[in-house]
């Protein structure tokens, strides 16, 4: 037979092409196997990456724990004097019986004036806000 197509005989064609067509199909497999292995390494390092910060403040937790240190959060208009801030952790110690206290200072405008001390579950309210709700809740309940 003549090859008029430059092809040759079409099953010797296909029997060459087809190495080539597994090798590229086999290109594919590993290019998607690989995109998807990176894809699973990106989402598992970022879930890492959450997971470190929770353990540090677990970590945190346990030694403030082990050390009786008592972590509060003091919310007021303005930061307090240093001496304000030592009288707060005094209480605190007293109070709680701990060997030291952390306050946390945030600051927030709403409350009018003075504070709010929180300690875990424990709330000490003495700012303008808390005392006006406190005011309106009476009045209204009588």
């Amino acid at each position: 037979m003549a090859d008029r197509d430059g092809l040759g005989d079409l099953p010797l064609f296909d029997t060459e092409v087809r190495p080539v067509r597994e090798f590229v199909a086999q290109e594919q497999r590993q290019e998607d196997d690989y995109q998807y292995i990176t894809r699973m390494y990106s989402a598992l390092a970022r879930q890492i990456l959450d997971l470190i910060e929770d353990i540090f403040t677990a970590y945190d937790r346990y030694c403030d724990e082990q050390n009786q240190v008592l972590n509060a959060v003091l919310t007021c208009i303005q930061p307090p004097t240093e001496e304000q801030k030592k009288g707060m952790e005094a209480f605190l110690c007293k109070k709680y019986g701990a060997n030291r206290a952390k306050i946390e200072v945030r600051q927030d405008k709403a409350l009018l004036g003075g504070f709010i001390l929180r300690v875990g579950s424990d709330e000490y309210d003495w700012s303008m806000k808390g005392r006006l709700n406190r005011l309106e809740q009476r009045l209204t309940w009588r």
